[in-house]
C-alpha cells in the first residue's frame, strides 16, 4: 500500500519523541548508510565543512559500481550518480533551512569522488556529469544566495582552489567555474593574488581563446571588487586580442553611436582573426551593422554580399541584399549570386535563390539533372502545379531506376512510396500501367509483387 505524504505527517506528528528516538536507533543499527547520513546530516558543529563525512559514502556507491578493472559501464552509470543525486535533490530542496556548511559539504564531497569517475565511465546518459553540474550550481547559489560567516567564506574560497584540478573538472569548465565562484569570495590582495597565479596557469596551458576569455572575466569581476569600475575597464581594455572581450567594446561603441571606434575594432579583429573564418564572420556582420547604421549602401551590399556567400547559415543576408540592390540590378544581383555559388557547388543555395525568385523552369532543370527522389519530392510543391506531366516523368524514372537496384522488402516498400506520391499528382492509369510493368519483369521476386499490390 502507498503512503501518502499527508499519512506520513499525520503518523510523525502523533509519534512520542522517546518513541521515534528508539526506532531511529534501531533503524540506525541495522542500516550503515542511515546511521552514516544521520551522523553526517546531525553534527552539532554546523560551522564546519566536513567534505569526508559525505566522501566516505560515496566513495562505497562509486566502489558498488565499478566493474573488476575500476570502469563504470553504461549500465551502472546511474548507480554510480543516484547516490549523488539524492544528497543534492535533498540539499536544494531543502536550501532555505539547511546550514551553508552542509551545503558545501556535500558538494565538495560529490565534486571529490564523482568527477573522478568520469573519465572512468560510460556517462552516455549525462547521468554522473548531471550530479556534477549540480553540485557546481548549489555552490554558486550557496555562495550568493546565503549568509555566509567569514570563516565559512574563506573555507569556501580554499576549497574552490584545492578541488578546481580535481580529475575530470576541466569537463564542461567546471575548474573555471570554481574559480569563479573564488572570485566573488576574494577579501583582499594575497586571495587576488593567489587566484590570478592559477588563472595564469590555465590561461599558459589554453590552446584556444575561449579559456582566456573565461579567465579574463573572472579577473575583471576581482579587480572590479576590489578596485573599482574604472580599474576593471582599464582591465578589459587591455585584453582586446581576445575575441569575446573585442566583442564586449564594439558592442558598447555601437550603443553610443560611436561607430568609428567600432569599425576600427572589426576591421583589427579581420586581421587579428583570420585564422578563425567563423570569428572575422562575426566583425563582418557587426560593420554591416554598423553600415545599416549609416545608410552606407555600397558598404551594405559589399558585406551583405560577403556574408551570403559563406554559405553557413547566411539565408538570412539575401533580404538585405535585395533591399538595398537597385530594382533594375537585381536580376544582374541574382545572375552573379548562382555564378558564384556554382563554383562552390552550393546546391542547396543556388536552387532556394530559384524558388526565392520563381525561377521555376531553371528548377525543373537542376532536378531533372539531378533526379533523386529526394530532390523530386523535395521540390515537387513549386514544380507540379506547373510542370505536372514533368513531375510525373522524373517519379517514373526514379522508380524504375530505383526497382532495379532493389533487393529487400525495404526497398520495395520505397518503390511502392513513390508509386503512391505519383497517384496523388492524379494520373491513376499511367501508375496502373507502370505497376503492370514491374509485376511483368521482376515476377520471380514476390515480396515486391506483394508491395505492389498494395499500392
Amino acid at each position: 500500500m502507498k503512503i501518502s505524504l499527508k499519512q506520513f505527517e499525520e503518523i510523525l506528528a502523533r509519534l512520542d519523541k522517546n518513541e521515534l528516538s528508539g526506532w531511529i536507533r534501531t533503524w540506525a543499527e541495522q542500516d550503515e548508510k542511515f546511521r552514516n547520513y544521520f551522523i553526517a546530516r546531525f553534527n552539532e558543529n554546523k560551522e564546519k565543512i566536513e567534505i569526508e563525512r559525505y566522501a566516505r559514502i560515496l566513495e562505497k556507491e562509486i566502489s558498488k559500481a565499478e566493474g573488476r578493472n575500476g570502469f563504470i559501464d553504461y549500465y551502472y552509470a546511474g548507480d554510480a550518480a543516484d547516490e549523488a543525486s539524492r544528497l543534492l535533490y535533498n540539499a536544494d530542496h531543502s536550501f532555505k533551512i539547511i546550514d551553508p556548511a552542509e551545503i558545501i559539504s556535500i558538494c565538495f564531497a560529490v565534486i571529490k569522488t564523482v568527477a573522478p569517475a568520469l573519465n572512468n565511465s560510460d556517462d552516455s546518459d549525462g547521468q554522473i556529469g548531471g550530479a556534477l553540474e549540480q553540485a557546481m550550481e548549489l555552490i554558486a547559489r550557496t555562495s550568493s544566495e546565503k549568509d555566509l560567516s567569514d570563516s565559512v567564506k574563506k573555507e569556501l574560497f580554499e576549497l574552490c582552489l584545492k578541488y578546481h584540478n580535481t580529475e575530470g573538472m576541466d569537463i564542461n569548465d567546471w575548474d573555471l567555474d570554481l574559480l569563479d565562484i573564488a572570485g566573488g569570495l576574494v577579501a583582499g590582495q594575497q586571495e587576488k593574488q593567489r587566484l590570478f597565479l592559477l588563472l595564469d596557469k590555465k590561461d599558459k596551458a589554453a590552446s584556444w581563446h575561449h579559456t582566456n576569455e573565461l579567465t579574463a572575466g573572472i579577473r575583471k569581476t576581482v579587480i572590479e571588487r576590489l578596485e573599482g569600475s574604472a580599474a576593471a575597464a582599464s582591465y578589459l581594455e587591455s585584453m582586446l586580442h581576445l575575441p569575446g572581450i573585442r566583442k564586449q567594446f564594439v558592442e558598447k561603441y555601437i550603443r553610443e553611436k560611436d561607430f568609428s571606434k567600432a569599425k576600427e575594432l572589426c576591421e583589427k579583429g579581420i586581421i587579428l582573426d583570420k585564422k578563425w573564418p567563423g570569428i572575422v564572420d562575426d566583425w563582418n556582420e557587426f560593420l554591416l551593422i554598423i553600415a545599416r547604421k549609416e545608410k552606407n549602401i555600397p558598404e551594405i551590399l559589399r558585406l551583405a554580399t560577403l556574408l551570403f556567400l559563406r554559405k553557413f547559415n547566411s539565408k538570412e543576408f539575401y533580404p538585405i541584399l535585395k533591399k538595398y540592390t537597385p530594382s533594375d540590378k537585381w536580376n544582374q544581383m541574382v545572375e552573379f549570386l548562382i555564378r558564384e555559388l556554382n563554383k562552390e557547388q552550393a546546391d542547396e543555395y543556388i536552387t532556394w535563390i530559384y524558388i526565392q525568385e520563381g525561377l521555376f523552369e531553371k528548377l525543373l532543370s537542376f532536378t531533372q539533372a539531378n533526379p533523386h527522389p529526394f530532390n523530386i519530392e523535395k521540390f515537387e510543391q513549386y514544380l507540379a502545379p506547373k510542370y505536372p506531366e514533368e513531375i510525373k516523368d522524373l517519379y517514373e524514372k526514379a522508380i524504375l531506376r530505383y526497382a532495379t537496384h532493389a533487393s529487400n522488402r525495404k526497398a520495395y516498400s520505397e518503390c511502392c512510396r513513390l508509386l503512391r506520391k505519383m497517384t496523388k499528382l492524379g494520373d491513376k492509369h499511367r501508375v496502373d500501367l507502370l505497376i503492370k510493368d514491374l509485376s511483368t519483369t521482376y515476377k520471380s521476386r514476390p515480396a515486391f509483387l506483394d508491395e505492389l499490390r498494395r499500392v
